[in-house]
């Protein structure tokens, strides 16, 4: 055999190897991706819940923990949104007891005329009782003349 097939076969066998070893490296290297791919999906889903419950214990723990009557620096500005809040809630049921107010002061002061009218006719009427109760002893006087006669 010549020299050159050595030396070509020898060439031939090393790309063979280096062939395999890519394919082994390829194969190795699709591992490695489908781990990395796999690490990645599960840390972006362990992210994603401890946003969720970070978020949700925040809301919480903010509505829960201050207190409004003693607010510190930070959470005055949260107290009057609340305060805010619950004035806009009750707004439209102070207008409500406000018209309601102002009907019963009507009602209360047509009540009281009533009553003052009553009043004055019940003077009138015991007045008017008075002065029947004097003609009836003036009447009872003459008619126990005129019995004793």
């Amino acid at each position: 055999m010549p020299v050159y097939t050595f030396v070509l076969t020898d060439i031939m066998n090393a790309m063979g190897t280096v062939r395999t070893r890519s394919k082994e490296q390829e194969a190795k290297n699709k591992k490695q991706r489908t781990k990395m791919v796999k690490i990645a999906i599960l840390l972006s889903s362990l992210i994603f819940l401890f946003k969720l419950t970070t978020n949700n214990s925040q809301l919480t723990t903010v509505s829960a923990d201050i207190d409004c009557s003693n607010p510190s620096f930070g959470e005055i500005d949260v107290c009057l949104d609340r305060i805010k809040g619950e004035l806009d809630a009750l707004k439209p049921a102070h207008e409500y007891n406000k018209k309601e107010l102002e009907g019963l002061k009507k009602q209360i002061a047509g009540l009281n005329s009533q009553i003052n009218g009553l009043s004055n006719q019940l003077k009138k009427t015991e007045t008017e009782i008075s002065g029947r109760e004097k003609d009836l002893e003036f009447a009872q006087g003459i008619f126990e003349n005129n019995l004793s006669l």
